[in-house]
């Protein structure tokens, strides 16, 4: 017969596997406060949300939910995937998505010293990442110009 794990005993084990999944987040160090790198929006708009944090007003504005380039979209959207870099060649420059969706830091990285902590490609850009734009009616690969 098995044994039922008693309540002092089921809630010491929550708590163990709440701290070890804890531990596995890597803490960084963000403008004074020790933040989780891979944050999910709400724990980054804890603070940017324009009364908190200073110079965010570009990703409370720009990044919400409802304009043409907002976050928890998936990628690539629907229907639009020639327009886009594949999953894996963005991942391997260092573009990370939550569930397969676009979020904060899908864009920045708090490891990042650059201003905004900006994922930048080899020449300083970040929109070739994942963007394959037309040039002159012919295709333009990500990183290309």
């Amino acid at each position: 017969m098995r044994k039922l794990l008693s309540v002092p005993r089921l809630v010491l084990l929550s708590i163990l596997v709440f701290a070890a999944s804890s531990a596995m987040a890597e803490m960084v160090e963000h403008h004074g406060n020790t933040v989780e790198a891979g944050g999910s929006p709400d724990s980054c708009i804890v603070c940017h949300d324009g009364l908190v944090a200073e110079n965010v007003s570009y990703c409370t504005v720009n990044c919400d939910f409802s304009t043409s380039h907002s976050i928890l979209k998936h990628y690539p959207p629907e229907g639009k995937r020639a327009s886009y870099a594949p999953v894996a060649e963005v991942r391997a420059k260092g573009i990370k998505f939550l569930h397969g969706k676009v979020t904060c830091i899908s864009c920045h990285d708090l490891k990042k010293q650059n201003r905004f902590h900006l994922i930048l490609d080899e020449k300083g850009r970040l929109c070739g990442i994942c963007h394959i734009k037309e040039v002159n009616g012919s295709a333009m690969v990500p990183g290309s110009r």
